[in-house]
């Protein structure tokens, strides 16, 4: 029964596909639409958009370093007056007491400039490939 309602629904398609003629596009479709498509600005094609704006960057640097400087200023942060608000059982004051070896600090010293560099070179290089 399958095989028979295939038939049928071939046959059908058969003498449908006769009765339509075929649809051609004109000699100069392709010409004109290249055309239209070398006249696009690619400029505008990969124009660079940042995710975060230099503001949005500028307010967290900001922040950073507030809160840095607030914490190495004021070494008992148990202490102050908003964190008596928050009634926390554990012990802020950390900070001073943390003491590093000098090859901790140049091993982070390094990789952060070794971070830096890679930026750089990084964003050098889909610059150049966005150039082309």
């Amino acid at each position: 029964m399958r095989t028979e309602e295939n038939k049928n629904i071939e046959t059908l398609v058969d003498k449908l596909m006769q009765d339509d003629a075929l649809t051609t596009t004109s000699m100069q479709f392709t010409n004109s639409i290249m055309a239209q498509v070398e006249q696009l600005d690619l400029q505008k094609a990969f124009e660079y958009k940042p995710l975060i704006s230099k503001k949005v960057w500028l307010l967290i640097s900001f922040l950073t370093v507030s809160a840095l400087v607030y914490i190495a200023r004021y070494e008992n942060l148990t202490q102050s007056k908003w964190l008596n608000y928050f009634e926390f059982d554990f012990s802020l004051n950390f900070l001073p007491n943390m003491h590093f070896s000098n090859t901790t600090l140049y091993a982070t010293i390094i990789v952060s400039i070794l971070f830096l560099i890679q930026i750089i070179v990084l964003k050098n290089y889909f610059n150049k490939r966005l150039n082309i």
